[in-house]
């Protein structure tokens, strides 16, 4: 019988960096929410698992899906609801074991506390969050780019900064246009991305407006010292005058490049987001979630 009067489903896809908790994690929502047929696990062998476990999840029925991973089988469970129509219908949760759970850290859910996000299921506090787009996709936490063709087997953090080119970039947003050469971008809906770094912390998923960051050219040295220390909690924005990072606060940016760039939302490349010249990225719609008492 489920622990609340809400019909659960859940997306298990955790992350191998904690396969050792995974019979603890999965123990603990059976005791909480006991029917077996809730629960769906991701198939990392099938690119399609996690659609075709949506597809059973709605025509069951369930009016909230919870998922057990992270960033990416978030974004893949949102852009499968707003195909299908459904985003507007379902409420959202959940239990961050993924490989990055940047968006749970700002709900105010602890990475690797199944317990706590059980609990806030429980209490069943409902927030509306804003969901953002990137030409025909959709995003909770961040978009952008930098990483030349990051499809490619990655070498290193390192090794993709030094293969970092300026791209010239034409930027249009209400009344504004400006050119100049970026080494990257990041859209925020969210302050977090790549497993803590953060560019400012008043990114929010409640608000009307997306953060954009860009990164002007700089020597790699200073591009890596940024991120090093960004890893360790430090804001790569250090203040409103820093001159190597333009910010541009709007609800929608068109950008244009001289060169290929590859979109990334979320953490993930998205195929279809691959060797563009133009992106348009823009608030696009509402969805609701579970959140803890704390936020």
């Amino acid at each position: 019988m489920q622990s609340s009067l809400v019909k659960t489903a859940f997306l298990c896809n955790i992350s191998q960096k904690w396969k050792q908790v995974v019979p603890e994690v999965l123990g603990n929502i059976k005791r909480i929410f006991t029917e077996d047929e809730a629960l769906f696990f991701v198939d990392r062998k099938n690119p399609v698992s996690s659609e075709e476990h949506l597809k059973k999840i709605l025509e069951s029925g369930f009016e909230r899906i919870v998922v057990v991973g992270g960033d990416g089988t978030l974004n893949r469970t949102v852009n499968f609801l707003q195909r299908n129509q459904f985003l507007d219908q379902v409420t959202l949760g959940i239990i961050p074991f993924g490989t990055c759970n940047d968006f749970a850290k700002t709900l105010g859910l602890p990475k690797g506390d199944a317990l706590f996000a059980l609990e806030s299921l429980e209490k069943n506090k409902i927030k509306c969050v804003k969901v953002a787009q990137v030409n025909r996709h959709y995003f909770l936490n961040n978009s952008g780019f930098g990483r030349s063709n990051p499809g490619k087997r990655r070498k290193g953090p390192i090794a993709d900064i030094n293969q970092m080119k300026p791209i010239r970039t034409k930027i249009m947003w209400d009344n504004g246009l400006l050119q100049d050469e970026f080494f990257m971008m990041i859209c925020a809906n969210a302050p977090y991305f790549s497993d803590g770094l953060h560019f400012s912390k008043e990114s929010n998923p409640y608000d009307e407006r997306l953060e954009f960051f860009f990164v002007r050219k700089m020597s790699k040295v200073r591009l890596l010292a940024k991120l090093f220390f960004g890893k360790r909690g430090r804001p790569l924005e250090k203040s409103p005058i820093d001159q190597s990072i333009l910010r541009i606060d709007t609800t929608k940016i068109t950008v244009q490049t001289n060169a290929p760039i590859w979109v990334m939302t979320d953490g993930e490349l998205v195929p279809e987001l691959s060797a563009l010249r133009e992106a348009v990225f823009q608030i696009a719609g509402t969805c609701n979630f579970v959140v803890p008492e704390i936020v």
